[in-house]
């Protein structure tokens, strides 16, 4: 089961990111704009966020347990981008440095863009400077 993160979770959802060596800043001040996927038992297996900077997106903080099945990726990735729209975002970024991860997205409908054309509201997060400075970082980004 897919479905939005509450204060309740921030801890937890803390937790699975430490375990995944994933940075976990931000996670309690953007809750709201985090998913999560349960197992029938209702145990953490997946998480995804959304850091909202004015209109733009930065999908973040994306980790899955190995109970997670892949072939549900492309379903929590949708349900983010309902998310998104729903936050009233017009564009989706996202960084990554695995070329699968990238063949993805953009199977999901995400564009390759060049550093340089990168909207400046990512300059606004913290983290979005960070990956920014990271060489071998992909970005993506999808019109929503």
């Amino acid at each position: 089961m897919i479905r939005c993160a509450g204060k309740e979770d921030s801890v937890l959802i803390e937790q699975f990111l430490a375990e995944a060596h994933i940075s976990a800043d931000g996670v309690k001040e953007n809750i709201e704009n985090f998913l999560i996927a349960e197992n029938q038992a209702g145990k953490l297996i997946a998480v995804i966020g959304i850091e909202p900077l004015n209109e733009t997106g930065l999908l973040r903080s994306l980790a899955f347990s190995p109970e997670f099945h892949t072939r549900n990726l492309p379903v929590l990735l949708e349900q983010v981008i309902i998310l998104a729209r729903e936050r009233e975002l017009r564009t989706l970024y996202l960084a990554t440095n695995s070329e699968s991860a990238a063949g993805l997205f953009q199977w999901m409908g995400f564009e390759t863009v060049p550093k340089g054309r990168i909207s400046a509201d990512l300059e606004l997060s913290t983290h979005g400077k960070h990956l920014m400075g990271i060489t071998s970082c992909e970005f993506l980004c999808k019109t929503l």
